[in-house]
């Protein structure tokens, strides 16, 4: 081999040496903060979990008799059932009606336009927002639901203060807020699909 052609290879490897660099300080705009913000609370929480900490003081090793309490209590079982009703809930309602809203926008039915925009508004707005809104909206008294209730004879239904009413009014939320990531993921799709 020339010295020519060792110059060039040696050229090659440093050039991909910076480029390499290059990428790790790109990922590191998106790894750093995501450990930070989400690896850390998780490993953190795993390790509270098995203290006794008021928050004020330093944490007490408990072991494992935090789980032996909350799996004796009757309100985590209460807990766990009603995060599995909730999970049952939204994943088939959030799928079935994102893939119908994703095909009523592909088809270029009239009105499509509005649709897509009206169908994914809710994504983009505050987690705050979206709470007052659906209070206002389901509201036992002065709700807007409840009025248009009333004209067909149901009256003051206490969706969000009733055990029985509450899961399905938190649902109704979550299911309009979610709805818009669901629907642009299926529309991506369905546009990729060849005519």
């Amino acid at each position: 081999m020339s010295a020519a052609d060792h110059s060039v290879d040696d050229t090659r490897h440093g050039a991909t040496r910076e480029i390499d660099k290059a990428g790790y300080v790109l990922v590191a705009f998106f790894a750093i903060p995501f450990f930070l913000f989400n690896i850390m609370p998780v490993l953190f929480g795993f390790y509270v979990a098995f203290t006794r900490w008021s928050i004020v003081g330093s944490p007490k090793w408990e072991g494992l008799k935090n789980f032996n309490r909350a799996f004796n209590d009757q309100w985590v079982a209460v807990a766990f059932k009603n995060i599995l009703l909730y999970g049952l809930i939204i994943v088939p309602c959030v799928t079935v009606l994102g893939l119908i809203f994703a095909l009523f926008v592909n088809k270029r039915y009239p009105l499509s336009g509005l649709a897509r925009t009206l169908f994914f508004a809710p994504t983009v707005v505050s987690a705050t927002v979206i709470g007052l809104v659906w209070v206002w909206l389901l509201d036992t008294q002065f709700g807007l639901i409840n009025h248009y209730l009333s004209f067909i004879g149901i009256d003051n239904v206490p969706w969000l203060t009733s055990t029985r009413w509450s899961l399905v009014g938190v649902s109704v939320a979550s299911v309009w807020w979610d709805l818009g990531l669901a629907f642009v993921l299926f529309l991506a799709a369905l546009q990729d699909i060849p005519g």
